[in-house]
């Protein structure tokens, strides 16, 4: 018997939050846009049906009912296979009563016929373990990358406007670092926590156009981790703005002055830092929308 808890590997007591993390894991690795895999589409969709289920407390009551009644019926199974066993085992003994022969005979076919049943109730339940264990995890996943972790002074030099390469940092990253797991963090370099939602962070100049005339749109709603960025503009390293986004959300950065614009920013969910394209804001585009995503995305200019 396989469960909707089985397919997000969770326990059958685990929380909304619990079950809201697994989800988010398991659609960054099988996502069809991120894992090339043939049965990719057909894994996500076993995800997302889980995951509407268990998401739901009306509909995961339901679930949870009809797992205690498979449960019972597997059991009710399993003891009339024994009672049966048993009997089969008695009749042959009394029709042989009296024939010490062929009692002893009879004895023996007994405990062969009963060991035989036990025999197969194990196996049964061998495979039926087999069965529950195997989950979509068979799919091997060919695009999880290993990235290089950003280093606390990486991410000042970021926050004081210092440039930086994605192969310099791969460089430090492999010669000074040892592997270490990811622990996601809960506040920005600068030491001030994370806003409990989209906005800007405490703590950073956010600096305003002279004209003030134009906005750009920073969109992460394709995104599935929070995101902290930073805005700058191409000629010129000085960050502007920093903010944090969440999850499938957007923020608007208005008071911008006409010129060529981009965001650096860091996945917060497992470290790995991405550039995206830039944009330009001028007297026929006033506003323009950058979007978030792992890998690149198309700017799209109004």
């Amino acid at each position: 018997m396989r469960t909707h808890y089985d397919n997000l590997h969770i326990s059958r007591d685990s929380d909304a939050e619990t079950i809201r993390s697994a989800y988010r894991r398991l659609s960054k690795q099988y996502h069809p846009d991120y894992n090339p895999s043939p049965d990719a589409h057909r894994i996500m969709q076993i995800i997302n049906r889980a995951y509407d289920v268990l998401s739901d407390p009306q509909r995961r009551a339901e679930h949870d009912r009809w797992i205690a009644e498979q449960e019972r019926i597997e059991a009710e199974t399993e003891y009339q296979l024994v009672i049966k066993a048993r009997e089969n085992t008695s009749a042959m003994m009394s029709d042989l009563k009296g024939n010490s022969v062929l009692k002893r005979r009879a004895i023996l076919m007994g405990m062969v016929s009963f060991c035989a049943v036990l025999t197969a109730l194990l196996c049964w339940q061998v495979v039926n373990v087999f069965h529950q264990r195997q989950d979509v995890t068979s799919v091997p996943n060919t695009t999880v990358a290993n990235h290089a972790q950003m280093q606390p002074e990486m991410m000042g030099a970021l926050a004081n406007g210092t440039s930086m390469s994605i192969g310099h940092q791969q460089m430090i990253a492999s010669t000074t670092m040892t592997p270490t797991v990811y622990v996601r963090p809960t506040a920005a370099p600068n030491g001030m926590p994370f806003p409990q939602n989209t906005g800007y962070i405490d703590g950073y100049e956010q600096v305003r156009g002279i004209n003030g005339t134009s906005r750009v749109i920073v969109e992460n709603i394709r995104n599935t981790s929070d995101v902290f960025a930073e805005l700058y503009t191409i000629d010129n390293p000085q960050i502007l703005r920093t903010f944090f986004i969440k999850e499938r959300s957007q923020i608007v950065l208005d008071n911008l002055d006409f010129g060529t614009y981009a965001v650096r920013y860091r996945q917060l969910d497992d470290g790995e830092e991405l550039h995206s394209e830039n944009v330009i804001l001028s007297g026929a585009a006033r506003e323009a929308t950058i979007y978030l995503q792992k890998g690149r995305a198309p700017t799209v200019v109004y």
